[in-house]
């Protein structure tokens, strides 16, 4: 484990997977393979008590076959493993810069619409007083009610939809006192 732990700590490229898996592999067969041999060496000489030079005659690669095969899947299994928790840590990191990314064009969006809302709705409130007050009186009550529901809601992040449809109605309303006939609008009583 303290491998792998040392190959997290060096500064992997995005494109050294394969390097990282070659490394791994390599890495893990030459530990496990001075390990079977630091082990056997100690089991001939302290247990059995057979000599150096005729434990070296009596080694074969056939000792550690079974060793390597283990070494190999569970070095397959950590390799998957990692990957794979990477590829998930990335993914949500990406999401979420993405989410944070749309939050803010949206917050960036808002903020330059509002002057913009209110200076053509301030032209339009001026070309009523003198035309039609009555009317006049309506639209701002109208603007009150929307400027009101965008500095309640603003910092919420869930509206619901009555709430929504509400708004959308009273924003209609003074858009058709605006452009008078040129706008025409449907929208449901109820969600």
């Amino acid at each position: 484990m303290y491998f792998f732990t040392w190959m997290e700590g060096l500064n992997w490229k995005p494109n050294d997977k394969i390097k990282r898996i070659f490394l791994g592999l390599l890495g893990s067969v030459a530990i496990t393979l001075l390990g079977l041999f630091l082990l056997r060496l100690m089991t001939a000489l302290a247990i059995e008590q057979i000599p150096f030079d005729r434990f070296i005659q009596n080694e074969t690669w056939g000792n550690y076959s079974f060793g390597l095969w283990i070494t190999l899947t569970l070095v397959i299994f950590f390799h998957v493993f990692y990957f794979y928790n990477k590829f998930q840590k990335e993914k949500i990191k990406e999401q979420k810069v993405i989410a944070g990314t749309a939050s803010a064009k949206f917050d960036a969006l808002k903020n330059q619409l509002d002057p913009h809302f209110l200076f053509n709705s301030l032209n339009v409130l001026t070309s009523l007083i003198e035309e039609n007050p009555t009317g006049a009186l309506n639209f701002t009550t109208g603007l009150s009610k929307v400027y009101r529901y965008v500095l309640e809601q603003k910092n919420k992040d869930l509206v619901p939809v009555d709430e929504e449809l509400e708004f959308a109605k009273t924003y209609m309303s003074l858009l058709k006192m605006r452009f008078e006939d040129s706008i025409v609008f449907e929208i449901p009583e109820k969600a």
